[in-house]
């Protein structure tokens, strides 16, 4: 399969398709320099989503039209891409009902209906954007904090692949397993043990499974990084493949 290639025609350099939409990573040695191209681009007459973080900042574009633009305001600021770090996690609920399920997670988690039949935070507080230079007032109502928990029997084996699998970090605090986006533009994921015995536990899970959108130039890779920490290909299609971990929990890896 030749997925290489597709996801940077015509749109530059610095950009590549990730889940459908133009992306782009630039690097920034704080959130000074974040926040000053998100007032760039604040200026464009386009619709754009600005995650600025304390390493650099990710732009999507509702149009592509715009992207050598941004492009260019990254360059007259010192800021350079970084494209293979680009990737968008979602989390998929496996149903019968699904309209059902719908419903409850938007109670809960406050979100709204998205184009594509899923859940969106209309805020945007996962990830958040913060700029305070801008004009942006804080509200102190609105703060949230998402992750996600795995259970494991194997927590080192599991919390292996994932952190290869998705390009995490590990929590470098004693006694936790978290791993966590070094660009801070995904949930924390926590590992939890659980005991071998418990068969009726082990049963419910994988009810859920994870999608990570990458640009098409790296997806082979991200794949062989998968399978060589511990990961089993478990089918493919035209443009994803699903993978199960150690233990059974899956990741479906989409590009193009």
């Amino acid at each position: 399969m030749d997925c290489t290639g597709a996801g940077t025609t015509d749109l530059g350099a610095d950009w590549r398709l990730v889940d459908g939409v133009a992306t782009a990573w630039f690097d920034a040695p704080s959130l000074i320099e974040g926040a000053a191209l998100a007032g760039r681009i604040a200026k464009l007459p386009t619709e754009t989503v600005i995650d600025v973080r304390a390493t650099g900042a990710r732009v999507r574009l509702d149009s592509a039209e715009h992207a050598e633009a941004v492009s260019t305001a990254a360059r007259d600021l010192g800021l350079a891409a970084n494209p293979a770090v680009l990737q968008q996690l979602s989390v998929v609920f496996e149903s019968a009902d699904p309209p059902a399920v719908g419903r409850f997670w938007q109670r809960v988690l406050d979100y709204a209906p998205g184009q594509d039949g899923g859940l969106v935070d209309p805020l945007r507080r996962d990830p958040t954007a913060a700029a305070r230079d801008l004009g942006a007032i804080p509200d102190p109502g609105l703060p949230r904090f998402a992750q996600l928990l795995l259970d494991a029997v194997d927590v080192g084996a599991v919390r292996a692949f994932w952190s290869a699998a998705l390009g995490h970090t590990h929590d470098r605090r004693a006694g936790v397993t978290d791993i966590h986006d070094p660009r801070r533009l995904n949930p924390v994921l926590v590992f939890q043990q659980l005991d071998a015995s418990e068969t009726q536990r082990r049963r419910q899970r994988n009810r859920i499974h994870v999608e990570l959108a990458v640009p098409s130039d790296i997806a082979r890779e991200r794949l062989a990084t998968a399978v060589a920490a511990g990961g089993r290909l478990l089918d493919e299609s035209a443009d994803r493949w699903r993978i199960a971990d150690p233990e059974g929990n899956e990741i479906v890896i989409a590009f193009g």
